[in-house]
C-alpha cells in the first residue's frame, strides 16, 4: 500500500503544484480585473 501510494503522490504532487500555480495566477488576475473594474467604475457604481 505504501509502495503503490509513493509514485502516484509524486506525480499528483507535481500536477498539484502546477494546478495550484495556475489557480493562483487566475485568482491574481481576477483580483487585478476586479480592482481595475472597481477603480474605473467607482464614480458610476458606489462599491
Amino acid at each position: 500500500m505504501k509502495r503503490s501510494r509513493a509514485a502516484p503522490t509524486d506525480a499528483s504532487a507535481a500536477m498539484g503544484a502546477n494546478a495550484a500555480r495556475r489557480d493562483a495566477n487566475v485568482v491574481i488576475r481576477n483580483r487585478v480585473d476586479h480592482a481595475q473594474h472597481r477603480t474605473s467604475f467607482s464614480t458610476v457604481n458606489r462599491y
